[in-house]
């Protein structure tokens, strides 16, 4: 539970490393930097989920659910995020795909975190 409680705290922080992270895809786009992209157990974020995923079924069915759902999201990010990489077609499509799953992805983590302040209340 203490590595979830972490990881609900730093929400605010994670939402604005993968904001930019796609600001960094773009700037890659326009060919204005280098820029590697990771995978979803490799950034910040996914090396704090790593620790709170084989835990999942310790916590209620709806922080559950919420977790699995951040979960699926954030690694489809990492997934098209690095197909932009490796096959150069539809980028613009991608990197499109790219916000929208990261908009979910924020949507889902601030949902988390308003659980925790309800229950603390």
């Amino acid at each position: 539970m203490r590595q979830l409680l972490e990881l609900v705290n730093d929400v605010d922080m994670y939402i604005s490393q993968h904001a930019i992270y796609i600001n960094k895809l773009e700037k890659y786009l326009e060919g204005k930097i280098n820029f590697q992209p990771t995978d979803c157990h490799s950034c910040k974020f996914g090396q704090m989920f790593n620790q709170v995923r084989p835990k999942l079924n310790n916590y209620n069915e709806d922080i559950k659910k919420i977790l699995e759902e951040i979960d699926k999201l954030h690694c489809e990010f990492h997934e098209i995020s690095m197909s932009l990489f490796s096959d150069k077609e539809n980028n613009q499509e991608k990197l499109r795909r790219v916000k929208d799953l990261s908009t979910k992805l924020f949507q889902k983590l601030l949902h988390l975190k308003q659980m925790f302040k309800k229950m603390s209340v």
